[in-house]
């Protein structure tokens, strides 16, 4: 099992951390790594998150909250794919997948 993470993934994580850092860097590092276990611990326990509904169009299609974050990925047989990550007061268009990324 591997996890590979879109560029929309990608840039929300480092849109995160630019936002947080320049309010508190230490929470900022704090949530980096808080995100980065959670999304690790899918590697064993790849239905961790609860299901997306009204997603007929993905039907492995998730959601992982951690705090205040939610981690949206899909759960293949040999990857798990981050698609977005977002805090809970954000707007978002969740549903956005680019090209993956290892």
């Amino acid at each position: 099992m591997k996890i590979l993470y879109t560029e929309n993934a990608i840039h929300d994580l480092q849109r995160l951390h630019d936002f947080l850092v320049s309010h508190n860097p230490h929470a900022a590092q704090e949530i980096s790594n808080r995100l980065r276990q959670a999304v690790n611990r899918l590697l064993d326990f790849p239905m961790l998150g609860g299901e997306v509904k009204n997603s007929d169009l993905i039907p492995s299609l998730r959601d992982l909250v951690t705090g205040k974050y939610i981690i949206r990925y899909m759960s293949l047989t040999s990857e798990i794919h981050i698609l977005r990550i977002w805090h809970n007061k954000e707007e978002r268009n969740p549903m956005q997948a680019n090209k993956l990324r290892s």
